[in-house]
Order: structure tokens, then sequence, then C-alpha cells
């Protein structure tokens, strides 16, 4: 019987950009009014966002360079909803002679924001 050895992981692929690792963390502020007696009388929330990073080796995507609306960073999609603020404060680049080069960005998307 014949073995065909199969090679593990990326082979090729069609970006020129490779996400390795994309993490949000969604936060929301609260308020919170009790009633007289002590009991539950009514809850807010308000003004939500979520920060998020993204790691990728090859070229960075240019829009996350320059920034765009919710709508068109196909790389977000599940981040966002398309409606909102996204901003980008901080992008580094990193190159090598024995590497490939690899990119780090982070932003805050405001939901609520237009």
């Amino acid at each position: 019987m014949a073995i065909t050895l199969t090679a593990v992981g990326i082979q090729s692929t069609a970006a020129i950009a490779l996400c390795e690792s994309i993490d949000y963390d969604k936060k929301m502020d609260e308020a919170l009014i009790l009633e007289c007696d002590g009991g539950f009388g009514a809850a807010e929330a308000y003004d939500p966002t979520i920060d998020w990073s993204m790691k990728g080796s090859g070229d960075l995507p240019a829009l996350l360079i320059i920034g765009t609306d919710g709508s068109t960073d196909a790389a977000l999609t599940d981040i966002n909803d398309g409606s909102g603020t996204n901003l980008i404060t901080s992008v580094k680049e990193t190159e090598s002679n024995e590497d490939f080069n690899s990119w780090d960005v982070s932003g805050t998307y405001f939901p609520g924001a237009i």
C-alpha cells in the first residue's frame, strides 16, 4: 500500500498578507438604580466599545493602514457591525532578512459613533 505524505501547514495563498491572530474585547458601561427599599429599580447599558488587535505576516493590508469606516474592513467583519467608527491607534511593521515581514495593528471600534 502506497503512502502519500501531505505537508502540514499553509502551502500557498493568493493573498499577500496572512492574518495570524485577531483578539478583541467588548466593553460596556452600565448604570444601576436601586429602589427606595433597596430592590432593583432600573439599569441602563451605554457607551459600548470594542478594543481589537491583529497580528500577521506579509504585507500590511492597506485598509488597516489608512483606516476606513466599519463597512469596508473585511478583516474585522466579525468585530464591527459596519455602522460605527473604527479608530486605528497603533500600526507596527517589522522587516527581517531572515524571515517574512510581520505586522501588528490595534484600535478601538465605537459602534454608536458616526
